[in-house]
This record gives structure tokens, sequence and C-alpha cells, in this order.
């Protein structure tokens, strides 16, 4: 006899795309076998709890979160995938209750299945997004939530207005999600960053076909509703790299096949620029692509060679200078990294003055991880100084957000 159980997906890390994306294949699989999914833990016969061991803070949160599932008052079978699971086992597996899961397919050994586990469907838009978020009981998270719902409700009335700058709607719909389609294109990244643990979870690159995220796109994408491709992966410039593909080949096959929707690339590793950068551009003449992420981390050649993140910061500015000319609709933005090991004020300074080449950034303060090179340099920033470097980027990204309205405005008087 078949059982069908009700099963609520919990997201560490909303923010995080990828682990969007794994949770949403999930999603897929547990639907096409009949199962129920619920926003509710107290009707939930399973969790799946997909964790994020990015910093220390998601990696403390994902210990919080399991003890609060744990102590439900209704038990229910509690199974924990995600980066965490390889990262810091130790954590997870202490909890005698948590059924850990490296390998999706084991999936299988749990839920009723008409159709067994498949590499397909790692793609998600905002419906099932609503449905990821519903489980993480974290003050932070229910922050950040409300800070988005205020930038939204700025944002609608700046619009009502037509005083809505260029790339504030944008930066509303990359963090609420609404407008895009996201898809998968593969994980694994070739670089070696001195500070990133993620490698310890994804050490090789494992691209998806380029006829299987085409499939995705046009099974899942509403044209009516999605307006953009986000292609998510750790770094969408190691794509192909085990398949005999690249991403330029990628991009011109989406193009080809969906001329009026726009693409989004959702993390480049600056070096790949600097490898493919006249063809990149060509493919920016031909194809719509909407916006790019380029993580540049640090102004600073001193800092990135610490980092380990090799590339010519002047020969990714003189792309971006001429992508800017060609395709000016694009939205260009980046990562900055504030407070690592060995940086001084000049090289904060450094970083802030590489501002003006783009229309959004988003910051992050630099976290320790066991088992990282980084982890063994003295730490040389304080936290107040920290602190004080995150406040002045933010008062930074308020000016240029007040550039935009006010030269909106002015354009609208002439």
């Amino acid at each position: 006899m078949k059982m069908t159980y009700k099963v609520l997906l919990s997201t560490l890390s909303a923010s995080c795309k990828l682990n969007c994306a794994q949770s949403a294949q999930i999603y897929h699989y547990l639907k096409s076998n009949n199962h129920q999914i619920v926003k509710n833990e107290s009707k939930a016969d399973f969790i799946i709890l997909n964790t994020c061991g990015y910093i220390n803070w998601f990696e403390k949160s994902t210990e919080l979160v399991i003890k609060y599932f744990i102590d439900l008052k209704k038990k229910v079978k509690l199974i924990v995938i995600g980066c965490m699971t390889k990262i810091n086992r130790d954590i997870i597996a202490k909890y005698n209750e948590v059924i850990i899961i490296d390998d999706l397919k084991d999936l299988d050994k749990y839920f009723f299945t008409i159709e067994k586990f498949q590499q397909k469907n790692i793609c998600f838009n905002n419906e099932i997004y609503n449905y990821l978020d519903s489980g993480v009981k974290i003050r932070r998270a229910k922050n950040l939530n409300a800070f988005m719902s205020f930038i939204n409700g700025i944002a609608r009335f700046l619009t009502r207005l037509n005083l809505s700058p260029f790339p504030f709607n944008k930066i509303v719909e990359r963090y609420s999600g609404k407008g895009d389609f996201f898809v998968k294109i593969g994980e694994g990244c070739v670089g070696n960053c001195s500070y990133c643990v993620i490698k310890k979870a994804k050490n090789k690159i494992i691209s998806r076909p380029v006829e299987a995220i085409l499939l995705d796109i046009e099974n899942h994408i509403d044209r009516q509703k999605e307006k953009n491709v986000l292609l998510i992966a750790d770094d969408c410039g190691s794509y192909g790299i085990d398949i005999g593909t690249n991403i330029i080949e990628l991009l011109c096959e989406i193009g080809k096949h969906f001329p009026s929707v726009g693409i989004g690339i959702y993390y480049l590793y600056p070096k790949w620029i600097e490898k493919f950068g006249k063809k990149l551009l060509n493919v920016f003449r031909k194809v719509k692509i909407d916006n790019i992420n380029i993580p540049i981390q640090s102004g600073s050649h001193k800092v990135l060679k610490l980092m380990n993140r090799k590339y010519n910061l002047e020969k990714i500015f003189q792309f971006i200078n001429v992508l800017k000319e060609i395709s000016p609709k694009t939205m260009v933005y980046t990562h900055f990294l504030f407070g690592f090991p060995g940086s001084r004020v000049k090289d904060f300074l450094k970083t802030l003055s590489t501002i003006p080449y783009f229309h959004y950034f988003v910051l992050n303060t630099y976290s320790s991880r066991k088992g990282t090179k980084s982890s063994e340099l003295p730490e040389t920033v304080s936290k107040s100084r920290k602190k004080i470097e995150i406040f002045i980027a933010i008062a930074l990204l308020f000016m240029k957000f007040t550039q935009f309205f006010v030269g909106n405005i002015i354009k609208r008087k002439k």
C-alpha cells in the first residue's frame, strides 16, 4: 500500500540560490510522487532541512534550527541535507534523531515513489521560493523579510510616481526573487580562494547538459510572469569544463531558443573575463543579458593575493566599461568582502574606489572558517573596524541610490 506524506521544506539560507535550487528539485520530486508540501511544521510528517556552511553564523544556526525541529511537540522525521553535512558533519551527527542524506537519491528509501529521484527540475520561481523560506525560525531571517518588504514598498511607490531610478527595481527583484526564473547550470569552482569552505562540500565541477538546462526553461518558465532566466552556479564561468563546452556556448543557445527572455549570470569569477573577454562582449551584443554578478571581493591587489584570487582588476574594469557601452540596460553588480586578515585602511579605501564601476554591491564580512588557508592567518582587523567599514559602505550605497534618484528627477524636469 502506498503511503503519502506531508513534508515541510526548510532552507537555512534562502539567499543562496543554489541552496534553493536543490530544495526546489526536491519539491518537484515530492510533487511528482503525490506527496504534499506544507508550510507549517505542525502539519508535517517529514521536515527536510537544507543547510548552509558559508559563514560561522549559518553553521551556528544549523544547530539551533535542528534543536528547534527536534523539540517540536509533534514528533516528525527530520532529514538534513546540504553543505553542512560535509563541512562540519559532527554538528549534525550528534543528534541521533536526525537522518543525514548526502546523495539525494537516498530520498527514495523514505518516500513512496512513482518516479525515482532524478537529476532534473533543478529550477525554481517565486511560487516555489515562498515554500522554501517558511521553516527557518531565526529572528534574523524574519528581520530580513521585514526589510525586503519595506524596500519593496518603496520600490512600488517610486514606480507609481515614475521616479524609480534604473537599477532600483532590478535590485529589489534580484533579492525578492520576483519576476525571475532560476535554473541551476552546475556546481563547483576551479578557483581555490583561501577563505572558502564550500570546497569541502563541492570539490569538483559538475555541469548539467545544455539540453537539460533548455528543457527546464522550456517546461517551467511562464513567459507571462517570469521576465528573466537567472543562471546559478558556484561559478558560472566554470560551466562546461567537464562536458566539453563553456558558458559562452550555453548563453548563445539560451539566447537562440528564448530570444525575448533576459538572462542573468549569477556569479562569474573575474578570471573568466580575462579569458573570455572579447567572446563574452560579443554575447552581450547578440543576447539579451539582463544582469551579471562579477564578485571582485576587494579593490586591493595585495588583499586579492592573500585571498588567492588571481585576476587583474584593471582588465576587469576595462571590460565593464565596454560592457556598459554596448549593453546599457544590463545591471552589473559585485560582492565585497571586508575585514580580511592582513587588510589595512588603505586597502579598504581601494575597494571603495571601485564602487562607481557597479550599479550595486553586496557586502560581506570576513568569517574565519576551520580548514581554510586564511584561518591560519592572524586576525588583524578588529570587530569594531569591520562594523565601521560595513557602515561606511552602506552609507555609500545609500548615496548611490540617492544619486540615481535625484538624477532621474532632473531628467524628468528637463
